[in-house]
């Protein structure tokens, strides 16, 4: 699989359009005609045309005649989205020189989230006739590439429609300015307005321009609950689905924990509008628990460290820093628990008050962490060190062992606890140096090895409290 990021701009043309000479279009740059291409590309989608919907496409394409050397295209949404209002279209591609038949796992896979329990199936089948220029710069470094596309939609046996469009593809690393003065030669020698649509969603027309099946939902003064509830679910889910193909594609660690944050984010939702959803609502959040905790097994980094004995002390700042806020969101996150464990009214509103300088401390110690850890590697290696092998809970050391742990397991012991350390260390893993951390996931591992089973049952908050 090879990946790259694609960066163009589409404008509309007639017959009657020649491209203009681009020759010194910015300072230095000339051009060189590269031989014509005859492409041929069928376009892969479900019955509803769910990819195209989303911004994404599926396609097998090849070249004069020769479908054996053919190549699948996944294309999806940049992370940045599909422009940032200047007509471009950012998308991120996968190619793989797989066969035709079937559809390969390796590309199927990427759109999964997307497809679901659907089926891929071709939808069109374009045929292109590509004339080109390479553009350069004055010390013969390629800048990008115009190409000027007949595209004939085939139905069957014979041409369907057919339309005509300029595309203008830069390299990554050609300034911004580069692109805009070629399309300013292209408009003004009568090139059509920047238009990102895909020529996939130009065949189909406006099925495939239709909105996804999840929308954002817009709130205004006289939203109602239901209205608030459709937003926030709508918004997880579309992230999820975003961040699924992206970490399938590259399995790089900040893809994971994008991922696992946005089922965090869609679980603690239904988690919250429970009452207001149906019954089944229950059953999706418990299974997108067992996912995430597939997700959180996959050990993308391993994390190597070394401690040298001066160096601790020199990053001393960054750890005490780190530990705090380790301590500081656990301790708040505890309260959170218990209060959900009492029907005391005034400890409620006494814990609440707590939680509230609580998050304040937190947020000092994490900036001051994340500052520190930023500006140097030794401090995330020192810090990664001491945080994995000589931090413990809040408690240890001032209490009894065997009470540290009676708390830990009274508070998290249950499923929901899990899910609040691991919301914990979602957070942590924010932080340099700490990305595949899961700090409190082993904390609350280990206290319940050393916890007597006998003890571990029944517990409640009165207890809690007791103790």
């Amino acid at each position: 699989m090879a990946n790259a990021l694609e960066h163009e701009v589409k404008l509309g043309a007639g017959d009657e359009f020649h491209l203009p000479d681009l020759t010194g279009v910015v300072e230095g740059a000339t051009t060189v005609t590269l031989p014509e291409r005859r492409l041929e590309a069928v376009y892969y989608d479900t019955a509803d045309l769910r990819l195209a919907r989303w911004g994404v496409s599926v396609r097998f394409r090849w070249e004069d005649d020769d479908e054996e050397r053919g190549r699948w295209t996944v294309k999806l949404p940049d992370d940045d989205g599909d422009g940032g209002g200047d007509g471009a279209l950012r998308r991120r591609e996968s190619t793989f020189a797989l066969p035709r038949h079937p559809v390969p796992d390796e590309v199927s896979s990427l759109v999964r989230a997307y497809v679901r329990s659907a089926s891929l199936t071709p939808v069109a089948h374009l045929a292109t006739r590509r004339q080109r220029l390479e553009l350069r710069d004055a010390t013969g470094n390629r800048l990008g590439e115009v190409a000027d596309d007949e595209v004939s939609v085939r139905q069957d046996d014979h041409v369907a429609a057919s339309f005509r469009e300029i595309e203008v593809e830069v390299d990554e690393r050609t300034p911004p300015s580069v692109l805009d003065a070629v399309v300013g030669q292209l408009r003004e020698a009568g090139a059509g307005a920047p238009d990102p649509t895909p020529k996939v969603v130009r065949a189909l027309g406006r099925p495939a321009a239709a909105p996804p099946e999840v929308v954002p939902v817009a709130l205004d003064d006289d939203a109602t609950a239901a209205d608030l509830v459709r937003a926030a679910l709508a918004a997880d889910l579309t992230k999820l689905l975003t961040h699924d193909p992206r970490l399938r594609r590259s399995r790089h660690p900040d893809d994971l924990r994008k991922a696992r944050v946005a089922m965090r984010r869609l679980r603690s939702d239904l988690r919250s509008f429970a009452p207001l959803l149906r019954p089944e609502a229950k059953e999706l959040r418990r299974e997108l628990g067992w996912i995430r905790r597939q997700l959180g097994t996959k050990g993308y980094l391993s994390h190597v460290a070394t401690l040298v004995g001066s160096a601790f002390v020199d990053e001393f700042v960054a750890v005490h820093m780190t530990w705090g806020a380790v301590n500081e969101l656990s301790t708040l996150t505890g309260y959170h628990a218990l209060i959900d464990q009492t029907d005391h009214p005034v400890l409620r509103d006494m814990l609440a008050a707590v939680i509230k300088d609580e998050r304040r401390h937190f947020a000092f110690y994490r900036a001051q962490a994340r500052l520190r850890l930023q500006r140097s590697a030794r401090a995330r290696t020192v810090t990664r060190w001491a945080m994995e092998n000589l931090w413990a809970p809040v408690g240890t050391g001032v209490r009894p062992q065997e009470e540290t742990d009676f708390v830990i397991v009274t508070l998290f012991g249950d499923e929901d606890g899990a899910e609040r350390l691991e919301d914990i260390d979602d957070t942590i893993r924010d932080l340099p140096g700490f990305e595949d951390a899961t700090l409190l996931r082993h904390a609350r591992l280990d206290a319940m090895k050393r916890m007597p089973p006998t003890r571990a049952t029944g517990l409640g908050s009165d207890r809690a409290l007791e103790r």
